[in-house]
């Protein structure tokens, strides 16, 4: 690649530092979102939804800028700053990952549980008035004929 100044290289440099802010960012995003899967806090996820969604759009945005403003210059600064977007990049994608993987677990753990309790016979269960099931339990109030 040829060092290039001016204007392009500009652009390239402020939307490289503007991606890697973005992409800081979404980092950032991913570390609280994986604090809620850890903490069960599926309010704090529903929250966090909209805003991981926003920025993967930006970032997105971002990149086709970036790739059209990277064709018209690449100066040493902007090779530096590529890097460190790749390294925020790849930071990101780990996290998400490892998100991915905890919800997988927690929908292991969900549907693990949702099994052992239609395994459970309705004789172990309360009907809507808090009595136990009716399978081959009677109803009668002890001492009553």
């Amino acid at each position: 690649m040829s060092n290039v100044t001016g204007d392009g290289s500009q652009a390239l440099i402020d939307g490289l530092r503007t991606e890697c802010e973005v992409l800081q960012r979404f980092g950032t995003l991913l570390e609280h979102e994986q604090d809620c899967l850890v903490r069960d806090d599926v309010e704090g996820l529903a929250r966090l939804t909209a805003m991981k969604y926003s920025l993967a759009q930006d970032v997105a945005r971002l990149e086709v800028a970036r790739v059209r403003s990277w064709s018209e210059a690449a100066s040493g600064e902007a090779q530096s700053l590529w890097s460190t977007l790749r390294e925020r990049a790849s930071g990101a994608k780990r996290l998400n990952e490892s998100n991915g993987k905890l919800i997988a677990l927690r929908l292991q753990h969900v549907r693990g549980a949702l099994w052992a309790l239609r395994a459970v016979p309705r004789a172990h269960t309360y009907g809507p008035d808090g009595q136990p099931g009716e399978a081959g339990l009677s109803r009668r109030v002890l001492g009553s004929a």
